[in-house]
């Protein structure tokens, strides 16, 4: 099973992933990010090759899952996204946060505190 894959739970609500470079099908974090989406990333990327960001929501364990995917990350897009899952995460949940591009410090002052607290990093 791939490693990504067995870091989501019931309990992750949502995955971060900043992409070092324009979201490429054969990485290892695309292929489980589409798994765990049900095909939802290619079909979002296959309509809209050009964006630089995007937002996806899934399903997984009967639940929603909350994607941001970006290559080039901006901030206001970033306070978006953060605001969507902020009232859907509780302290027993965890957002995974994929940092290919080291910018965690730089996105960490935008989280909450509450969020703050649920981000698993993941290498």
């Amino acid at each position: 099973m791939n490693k990504l894959i067995s870091k989501v739970s019931p309990l992750t609500k949502a995955i971060i992933w900043l992409t070092a470079k324009p979201i490429e099908q054969n990485t290892e974090n695309y292929k489980a990010i589409d798994y765990l989406l049900d095909g939802l990333l290619t079909s979002s990327l296959n309509a809209h090759p050009d964006l630089s960001s995007r937002v996806l929501i899934g399903e997984q364990f009967g639940d929603q899952i909350h994607v941001f995917i970006a290559h080039e990350v901006l901030s206001s897009e970033f306070k978006h996204f953060l605001r969507l899952i902020e009232i859907k995460v509780t302290t027993e949940n965890n957002i995974l946060f994929i940092d290919e591009i080291e910018k965690f410090d730089e996105m960490n002052k935008f989280l909450s505190p509450d969020l703050k607290n649920n981000i698993v990093k993941y290498q």
